[in-house]
This record gives structure tokens, C-alpha cells and sequence, in this order.
């Protein structure tokens, strides 16, 4: 429980930044400032890990959307569900790839912070996109 409590308030932060969004491809992929968020409190808070925050902040954006979508789209659970997964796994392979390379390791070393977080995202769109044209 204690756990959950310090990951709730970025959470919740990333969750709400992640409905600040475009579509870049005129696809159903879409680039939010979530990540951001998410990026910084990896590199700003020691206390966190970046594996548990992101899948923490997967589940609460799939939570937030899928919530945003019975409220207010007028289509199925099913659809709704098959339209937010791929998002939350987007942030469950950040979070690995962010684990994997070590990224907080680079966050003195501000070029090289950069270029690691950038490959981190890229590789993030890539699964995304992958499961999304699979099953969306």
C-alpha cells in the first residue's frame, strides 16, 4: 500500500498530461505530453522506480481514457478497450526499455539523457503502433 501511495500523485499527473494530445500520422496513434511527465519524474525522483511508475502510469491513463469513452463516445466496451490497451502498453515498454538502459544513469549527462529517453520513445511508439494496427 505504501507503494501505490507514492506512485499515485505522478500517476494521476501523468494520467491527466496524457489527455494533452495530437495525431501526427492521421492515424489512431497519438503523441501526448504524458510522457513527458512521466520522463521527468524518472529522472527527477531516486525514489521511484522507472518500471513501477510506468506501468502505474499505463494503467491510469487506459483508467482516465477508457472512463473519458463511456462517458462520452458512443460505442462499445469492447471497442473502447481495444482503442485504449495499446496506449497502456506504450508506457508498460517504456518502462521496461527505461529499466533495460539505465536512463537515470545519463540524467547528469544531459546529450546523452536525451538521445537514450528519445530512443526509449521511439522504440514505446513502435510496440504501440505494432499492437495497434494488430488489433484496432
Amino acid at each position: 500500500m505504501e507503494r501505490l501511495k507514492k506512485y499515485l500523485l505522478p500517476m494521476i499527473c501523468v494520467a491527466f498530461f496524457g489527455e494533452i494530445y495530437f495525431y501526427p500520422f492521421s492515424s489512431s496513434l497519438r503523441f501526448s505530453a504524458g510522457i513527458i511527465v512521466l520522463s521527468l519524474i524518472i529522472l527527477i525522483q531516486d525514489n521511484v522506480s522507472e518500471f513501477y511508475a510506468s506501468v502505474f502510469s499505463g494503467i491510469m491513463v487506459f483508467i482516465l481514457r477508457s472512463l473519458i469513452d463511456v462517458l462520452y463516445a458512443n460505442t462499445s466496451i469492447e471497442n473502447i478497450m481495444r482503442y485504449n490497451l495499446p496506449s497502456a502498453a506504450y508506457y508498460l515498454t517504456y518502462g521496461l526499455l527505461a529499466a533495460a538502459f539505465m536512463v537515470r544513469r545519463y540524467k547528469s549527462h544531459i546529450l546523452a539523457g536525451i538521445i537514450l529517453l528519445s530512443a526509449v520513445d521511439s522504440l514505446s511508439n513502435i510496440a504501440e503502433a505494432l499492437i495497434r494496427d494488430r488489433y484496432v
